[in-house]
């Protein structure tokens, strides 16, 4: 009997000694034992614990208890401090080199947990200092199933989502402000040109008009290609949706057609078209700017198109089903028609100066006709494409969640409950609305110059061989 007695004692210490480290507790034979109050761990129960607490990251975005992950996706996770030893545990998904199938990882400073395609996902951490002091368990962070539908209520509603849009602000602002100190270096030489070299006096007001419009777009493209990029993040949770997502060839193409789209092509158009009342005194530099211009126009229009029929194909999605898709076919082939037809211009001009082309101001016109069209379609299918996105984002509230009135009849104070992304998304269409507005007055004015200089003889000699003067439209 006392032989018995010291085995079992030996074998209680070793049982002891063998609960006491947490790599034993990744082994077979003690994965079913849970980390929880209620198991005995270290000859005694865990406590819970806030003197730590894991945190679950996406990139650098740091998720927090209720979001939704993404079936596949590979989230970090991390304990706020790694002294002595210590273990993490998922319900469902797999750690990177961890044991109990994945669902256990032991003194990984940075863990590594792969997401499954669904159901909720409990994920804790707990540590132990020393043997007396015993094993203390964390809270526990759940991370809700993707396709798990968001609940509308009081509950939600209180909360709105802020994502970290301080980067953004400053580069509209120094942007802004970069942008206003070029223009009027540039408002100040054309002055110096229109009084002192070319005497139209006549037309400066025009002129003036003119520039202010094109200066307002530039400034305005600028800010939509922010608002665009701070679209294109990733800042969905369970609280928001709608943020269209970091780009990818691969995974998330949508986010190139919108980037190439607005940030290449709509804004080079913008450019290229206010090129000439930029450049007002200096045809060649005028003229270089704007094929330069809609050249890299034309190369984002042809990149972006090839991004949202990867996005199609990936996702058997059908084609051609919505007004956004038949303003963009009428875009694309109106500007390329249009980039070719220029791109003759200028080589006949260029290599066969005394050609009919040279003064045809009818070709001119018609240029200028149809680019000022395939901009439009640009502009139409941007705000419509912006729209194609309201049904992805949930763009609404429901009127139930406010329980002080029926009747919505106060849109304004509750225009607060719909996601940010939905905000962001409005922003972008009634900037790129204005950018129309200021283009078009733009065109109309650089109009009028035109006729007054006809008018007043206001001709700048051409440069060609043939000894004449010649009235140059310039756009």
């Amino acid at each position: 009997m006392f032989v018995l007695v010291i085995y079992v004692s030996i074998l209680l210490i070793l049982l002891n000694e063998i609960c006491s480290h947490p790599t034993h507790l990744i082994e077979t034979a003690y994965c079913s034992t849970a980390l929880s109050t209620k198991s005995v761990i270290m000859n005694g129960n865990p406590v819970l614990s806030s003197e730590r607490s894991i945190s679950i990251s996406r990139g650098s975005t740091q998720l927090s208890s209720g979001d939704k992950y993404v079936a596949g996706e590979v989230l970090t996770v991390t304990l706020s401090s790694t002294s002595n030893e210590f273990i993490y545990e998922t319900t469902a998904g797999s750690f990177q080199s961890g044991g109990c199938n994945g669902l256990r990882v032991v003194n990984t400073a940075t863990a590594y947990l792969t997401m499954p395609s669904s159901g909720d996902v409990d994920v804790k951490g707990a540590w132990a200092t020393s043997r007396a002091n015993g094993v203390h368990i964390g809270s526990t962070i759940t991370l809700k199933d993707p396709s798990e539908d968001d609940n509308s209520g009081s509950s939600t509603t209180n909360y709105i989502y802020k994502y970290k849009s301080s980067l953004a602000q400053n580069l509209i602002v120094g942007l802004i402000f970069g942008v206003g100190g070029l223009i009027a270096a540039v408002l100040s030489y054309q002055i110096y040109i229109n009084k002192y070299k070319s005497g139209v006096w006549n037309t400066f007001s025009n002129f003036m008009k003119s520039f202010i419009s094109a200066s307002i777009s530039i400034s305005l493209g600028i800010v939509a290609v922010i608002l665009v990029a701070e679209w294109c993040q990733d800042y969905n949770n369970s609280l928001q949706k709608g943020f269209l997502g970091f780009p990818s060839w691969s995974n998330n193409p949508l986010s190139f057609h919108v980037l190439f789209m607005v940030g290449g092509f709509l804004f080079a158009q913008i450019l290229a078209i206010c090129s000439w009342i930029m450049f007002q005194s200096n045809h060649s530099i005028g003229k270089a700017f704007h094929f330069i211009f809609h050249t890299i126009g034309i190369s984002s229009l042809y990149a972006g198109l090839v991004a949202i029929i990867n996005y199609k194909w990936n996702n058997n999605s059908p084609s051609l089903t919505s007004l956004h898709s038949w303003f963009g076919v009428m875009a694309v082939a109106l500007y390329s028609v249009n980039y070719l037809f220029g791109l003759f211009m200028g080589i006949c001009k260029q290599f066969y100066p005394k050609s009919i082309v040279h003064d045809a101001l009818s070709l001119k016109s018609n240029h200028r006709l149809i680019g000022l069209s395939a901009f439009g379609c640009a502009l139409l299918a941007t705000v419509t494409g912006i729209m194609a996105q309201y049904g992805r984002a949930g763009c609404y509230y429901n009127n139930t969640d406010n329980l002080d009135y029926e009747a919505d009849k106060n849109p304004a104070d509750n225009y607060r409950l719909i996601p940010n992304s939905c905000k962001l998304a409005n922003g972008i269409g009634i900037v790129v609305s204005f950018i129309g507005f200021f283009m078009f007055l733009m065109v109309y004015f650089r109009s009028k110059i035109d006729q007054s200089e006809i008018k007043a003889h206001a001709i700048i000699p051409d440069n060609n061989d043939y000894g004449k003067v010649s009235y140059e439209s310039n756009l």
